[in-house]
C-alpha cells in the first residue's frame, strides 16, 4: 500500500503512547500539587469566571464616584430655612459658625474681585463698565510701573479668603514676605519684593524679616483660638434676616423676630434645609449688592411651592 492514502482513524490508532508519569502522579504512589490559590484578576470576554468573580474596576468606579461626592460636600455648606409659604419669603435662617464667616468674608472682598467673580455685565450700577475699561486699555496710555493686575486682580485678606476659598473659587492667598539689605544691614529700608536695590548701598535686599503681630492682652482666649479660622465663634447658631442682619440665636430673639415680621400665621411656616455651594454663594454676593430680600431670591426664586 506504499503511496496508498491511511486513513485518519488508522492514523490516531496506530499512534504510539507515550506514559508520562508527571501527568498522573498517582500512578507514583505521589500526592498531586495543590494548586495556589490566585486572586481573581479580570480575564478576556472568552475565559469562564468564578460565580463569586467580581472585578476590581467596579470598586475602582465606586470609590471614585464617593470621593467626588465628598469633595463636593466638602465645598459646600448649609443652613436651615423658615419658610412663610403663604408669602412666598423666608423669614429667617439658622446658621453656623462657617456660614456666617462666609458672609462675613464678602466684606473684605475688593470691588474688582467681585466684578471678575459675577461678570462685568451681571453687575449692578457702572462698577462692571469701569472694570471693563481697565482691562481693555492699552498699555500705551499705562503709566511705566503701574501694576494693572494687581488693580484688576488685587489681594484679598487671608482671613477672608480661608473663608470662602472653596465657595467662590479664590487663589490661596500667599503669606506677604518682607526684605532688608543684607549687605549693609541698614535697619533703615525694606521691601515687600525680593531683591530689590538697597537705597544705601544698591545690592540686592534679600535677607527675610520676619513679621511680628501684637500679642493679645488676653493669654487664655488667644491660647484657645489657636488654630481658629474665620470671624466668630462656633459655639452657638445665629440667626441669619432675609436682609443679611446676623445675631446670635435665642428662643426669645426668634419669637421676637416672628412678631415684627407681622407672622400671623404659624401653620404655613415651613423648614427648609439649603445647601450653599459656588452657585449660590456667587448668587447671594451678587443679590447682597442689589436687593434686601437676598435668600428670598436666591434659595426661593426659581423654586417656589417646593416645601
Amino acid at each position: 500500500m506504499d503511496g496508498a492514502a491511511v486513513p485518519v482513524a488508522s492514523r490516531i490508532h496506530t499512534m504510539p503512547l507515550t506514559f508520562a508519569p508527571e501527568l498522573c502522579p498517582l500512578a507514583l504512589g505521589t500526592r498531586p500539587p495543590i494548586p495556589r490559590e490566585r486572586s481573581p484578576l479580570p480575564s478576556d470576554s472568552h475565559s469562564i469566571r468564578p460565580a463569586s468573580y467580581s472585578s476590581p474596576f467596579k470598586y475602582t468606579a465606586l470609590f471614585s464616584s464617593r470621593h467626588r461626592t465628598q469633595a463636593k460636600m466638602a465645598t459646600s455648606l448649609s443652613m436651615k430655612l423658615l419658610i412663610d409659604t403663604k408669602a412666598q419669603r423666608v423669614l429667617f435662617a439658622e446658621a453656623n459658625k462657617d456660614v456666617v464667616d462666609f458672609l462675613f468674608s464678602l466684606l473684605a472682598l475688593p470691588v474688582a474681585t467681585a466684578v471678575r467673580l459675577l461678570g462685568t455685565g451681571s453687575m449692578g450700577g457702572s462698577a462692571g463698565n469701569l472694570y471693563a475699561s481697565a482691562a481693555r486699555l492699552d498699555r500705551a496710555y499705562v503709566l511705566p510701573g503701574a501694576d494693572m493686575d494687581a488693580l484688576l486682580r488685587p489681594a484679598v485678606s487671608s482671613q477672608a479668603a480661608a473663608s470662602n476659598i472653596s465657595l467662590l473659587r479664590l487663589p490661596d492667598p500667599s503669606p506677604k514676605g518682607f526684605f532688608r539689605c543684607g549687605h549693609c544691614q541698614s535697619l533703615t529700608y525694606m521691601t515687600d519684593v525680593r531683591g530689590t536695590k538697597c537705597p544705601e548701598c544698591r545690592s540686592p535686599m534679600k535677607d527675610v524679616i520676619q513679621c511680628v503681630r501684637p500679642a493679645d492682652s488676653g493669654g487664655s482666649r488667644q491660647a484657645a483660638t489657636v488654630g481658629a479660622r474665620g470671624f466668630v465663634q462656633g459655639i452657638v447658631t445665629y440667626t441669619v434676616t432675609d436682609s443679611l442682619k446676623v445675631t446670635p440665636m435665642s428662643s426669645i430673639s426668634s419669637i421676637t423676630l416672628l412678631n415684627s415680621l407681622g407672622v400671623m400665621d404659624f401653620g404655613a411656616i415651613r423648614e427648609k434645609t439649603v445647601r450653599i455651594g459656588s452657585t449660590e454663594g456667587l448668587a447671594i454676593l451678587k443679590a447682597s449688592l442689589q436687593s434686601k430680600t437676598v435668600l428670598t431670591d436666591v434659595f426661593l426664586a426659581k423654586k417656589r411651592k417646593t416645601y
